[in-house]
Order: structure tokens, then C-alpha cells, then sequence
């Protein structure tokens, strides 16, 4: 290999070798932000998780007598 062959072969290297560099921060980046998305999506489904058990609570208190008849009372006394 001639001297002009191998002074090629070494831009070559280095484009490829910043290429793949850039290509890897670039994966990076992409993972990191799927990271941060199933992050917020899942304090996203917690808090829709919470309301939904709220609800149910609160319909469950209002088809509860016992209940109904504890609420009364201290509506009632106030």
C-alpha cells in the first residue's frame, strides 16, 4: 500500500469513526428520552390509578348504608 492509500484509508477510519460516534450519541439521546416517556407514563397512570380508586371509594360510600348513615349523622351535628 502506497503512501496516498494509506493516508485515505486513515480519513476513511476517521470519518467512519466519527460517524459511529455520532450514531451512538444519537442512540443515546433516543434511549434517554424513551426513559423520561415510560418515566411521566407511569406517574401519569398512578395518578389516573388514584382518581379511579378515589371514585370507586366514593361510589362504594354512597351504596353503603353504614356509611350513609355515618355521614348523616355527622352532617347532623355540624
Amino acid at each position: 500500500m502506497n503512501q496516498d492509500q494509506q493516508e485515505k484509508v486513515r480519513q476513511l477510519v476517521e470519518v467512519l469513526d466519527h460517524a459511529l460516534s455520532t450514531a451512538g450519541c444519537g442512540v443515546l439521546d433516543a434511549l434517554n428520552a424513551v426513559s423520561v416517556m415510560s418515566t411521566s407514563l407511569a406517574h401519569s397512570m398512578n395518578l389516573a390509578k388514584d382518581e379511579y380508586m378515589g371514585n370507586l371509594e366514593m361510589m362504594f360510600d354512597m351504596t353503603n348504608p353504614q356509611k350513609q348513615a355515618i355521614v348523616q349523622e355527622e352532617d347532623e351535628n355540624e
